[in-house]
């Protein structure tokens, strides 16, 4: 089968120029906050410590994500659980932080995650054996000069002609 002289051409391009370069320092960090934004989680930081393995993520929960773990996701519910619903977060964020380690190949057991929350606001602890040490946080917003304030909005409104 003879490929047209478009494919042929589009093959040509992704032979000379389809690579792709990701730095060795941060990959486990972006392979980390793709899969948890992926889950709807906003990464504040992904940081990974220089005197023991141990990694500490730092997200902000929606009611969406919230309701993504509790609903799409299976658990066993026990009476303490009824009790207290935070346990069942944070043993459905520790199965979804434990299957993310996995698909990047190196298991580790649920007791070797710690999650903590206040409100929105959640801290994943594991040990992980990989990775560099260093901290990683989201590129920021570059400011927008027509993003003003309310007050400010209200100052220019009174100028409108």
């Amino acid at each position: 089968m003879n490929p047209t002289i478009g494919q042929a051409t589009f093959v040509k391009f992704f032979k000379k120029y389809g690579r792709f370069y990701e730095p060795r320092d941060h990959f486990y960090f972006h392979r980390l906050h793709e899969r948890l934004s992926a889950l709807g989680f906003k990464i504040l930081s992904i940081e990974r410590r220089a005197d023991y393995p141990g990694w500490e993520i730092r997200l902000k929960a929606s009611i969406d994500v919230n309701l993504n773990l509790f609903v799409c996701q299976s658990c066993c519910v026990t009476e303490s659980m009824e009790l207290f619903p935070d346990r069942l977060f944070d043993r459905q964020m520790r199965g979804c932080v434990r299957k993310i380690i996995r698909d990047l190949g190196w298991p580790i057991r649920s007791k070797q995650i710690l999650v903590g929350r206040s409100g929105v606001y959640v801290q994943v602890y594991f040990s992980w054996p990989v990775g560099k040490p260093g901290v990683w946080k989201p590129p920021p917003k570059p400011f927008d000069p027509f993003a003003v304030s309310l007050i400010a909005r209200r100052w220019l409104r009174g100028f409108k002609n």
